[in-house]
């Protein structure tokens, strides 16, 4: 039988790239089509069905890498396309997550990387081409067995064609008797290791007890919700592996049975994109807060060296060395607050950060760090802060860091609100047993689409230059990595009001 290459795509405006990917893929046995354009490579992709990767450079003239994505989007093409660029940023990363690049490479190129992701794309394509088959194949058998139960097949069909999601449906007993194409891959099961068998079978070892109690509990009645999704459920694949999804179901009956399908979503590969989007913001906003400090450190260090010099004068008494070491005293404990807030706010996490920890955070000192370090900068400095401090500590369950990096986001928002010159009221309390922080600015306020937009990725209302677009984003993904709730009230010409309500903690 002839062995049939692997076709790969590779688009770029530069003809030495083009060329280096071609030697190096064609050595390891790929068959490379070369495109010197967006609108070539769209050419090839029309008249040549099987590519099974495409490589694309980000920024090229006519039609640019995300354009290419947007494009095999609307034209349902599922080939992995991988980014290349010679100018990283966040802003290009960013668009990369946003339209589902398969991923994203900086120039230039290393063979081994470059290979490595070609490979798993390969994978993906395969697995891809594999899902279409089966579920041809699946379509057949369907037929065959709509005579015998028409409802639950229609049920099955409408689900399966809306959702390109795992999607599993089990009776009353807890025992699955339907699963997709996408549940099998995704979690790596064959069609006889779940058919027929408990759902427990997807629970983690260490949760199977819980977990089973709480399913017996909603199929029984005993536990009633109007709430048809849970986000940040653990489940297990036939590895062992844990992966972090979310989970849509819905209860129903056909012929007085009562059957229960779920349509579950694996975000474990969009967790770990969205914590490196906020350690880029993190980064980015200690570069911003450091540029504002700066002046307050030469402040410091001219004092110091000012009265050092003073003190090694010969005419200097006993009186004015005291007053040397003092001063120097004063602005060395200064600077070491100062750099002990910036390193609190800029500690960077482990991108594999085990989100379900429940880290607790006193939200009293967490913003009193942020002020230490704010009140000092050229965004606060002329607003006329006023802090209501809750008078005991105010525990909330939530990472210290995430948290002061959602804070400052806002309170800088607030100070661009006031062109950095009005008034903050920063105020802290419990309402019930919920632990509350409100930040509000007599700035100029939003309107009803800009609220509608405020955690819209690359939405911003400054200037060119003056923002990412970022900013609120990575707010709602903290805020909703900890459950926090977020309520903005503004008015135009007025100012802006946000409302955090946290989760409440006690330390035992």
């Amino acid at each position: 039988m002839k062995y049939m290459k692997n076709k790969i795509l590779v688009i770029d405006d530069e003809e030495p790239i083009r060329d280096a990917l071609q030697r190096v893929l064609s050595r390891e046995g790929y068959e490379v089509y070369l495109a010197e354009s967006g609108k070539k490579g769209i050419e090839l992709l029309q008249k040549e069905v099987n590519i099974e990767v495409i490589i694309s450079d980000i920024l090229m003239k006519d039609l640019s890498g995300i354009e290419l994505i947007q494009w095999a989007t609307n034209q349902n093409i599922e080939t992995p396309i991988i980014l290349i660029t010679g100018n990283p940023s966040l802003d290009s990363a960013g668009e990369a997550i946003r339209y589902n690049a398969f991923d994203y490479i900086a120039k230039p190129v290393e063979r081994n990387r470059i290979l490595e992701v070609i490979k798993k794309a390969i994978n993906q394509s395969k697995l891809i081409e594999e899902r279409k088959n089966n579920l041809i194949n699946s379509k057949k058998k369907e037929y065959e067995l709509i005579r015998k139960n028409w409802d639950l097949n229609k049920q099955n069909d409408a689900i399966l064609s809306a959702t390109t999601d795992c999607v599993i449906t089990i009776n009353s007993n807890c025992i699955i008797i339907s699963a997709n194409n996408a549940m099998y891959s995704t979690f790596e099961f064959n069609d006889f290791e779940l058919i027929g068998k408990s759902v427990t079978k997807l629970f983690p070892k260490n949760k199977i007890k819980f977990y089973t109690r709480i399913l017996k509990s909603y199929i029984s009645g005993k536990i009633k919700t109007n709430r048809s999704k849970i986000a940040d459920v653990t489940l297990a694949n036939a590895k062992g592996d844990y992966l972090d999804c979310d989970l849509s179901y819905c209860t129903y009956k056909i012929d007085e049975q009562v059957f229960h399908t779920g349509i579950i979503r694996d975000i474990t590969y969009k967790k770990r994109l969205i914590q490196k989007l906020i350690e880029s913001e993190r980064r980015a906003f200690l570069t911003t807060i450091a540029a504002s400090i700066g002046h307050e450190i030469n402040n410091s260090l001219t004092a110091i060296m000012g009265f050092v010099d003073l003190a090694m004068q010969p005419t200097s008494n006993a009186s004015i060395k005291d007053k040397a070491i003092h001063v120097t005293m004063t602005q060395v404990q200064k600077l070491k607050n100062l750099t002990a807030n910036l390193l609190t706010l800029g500690k960077q996490k482990n991108s594999e950060e085990d989100f379900s920890k429940k880290s607790i955070t006193n939200l009293n000192l967490c913003m009193e760090n942020i002020l230490d370090i704010f009140q000092k900068s050229m965004r606060l400095k002329n607003c006329i802060l006023t802090i209501d401090k809750f008078e005991n500590d105010l525990l909330a369950f939530g990472d210290n860091d995430k948290i002061g990096l959602a804070l400052s986001n806002i309170l800088l928002n607030a100070a661009d609100a006031t062109d950095n010159k009005g008034n903050i009221l920063i105020k802290t309390y419990i309402s019930g047993n919920d632990p509350i922080i409100e930040i509000q600015d007599d700035g100029n306020g939003m309107d009803e689409e800009t609220i509608q937009n405020l955690y819209e990725p690359y939405f911003t209302t400054k200037g060119l230059g003056k923002g990412t677009g970022l900013g609120m984003f990575v707010v709602k993904e903290i805020a909703d990595l900890y459950h926090i709730n977020i309520k903005v009230e503004s008015k135009k010409n007025i100012g802006t009001k946000f409302i955090l309500t946290f989760s409440p903690a006690k330390i035992s």
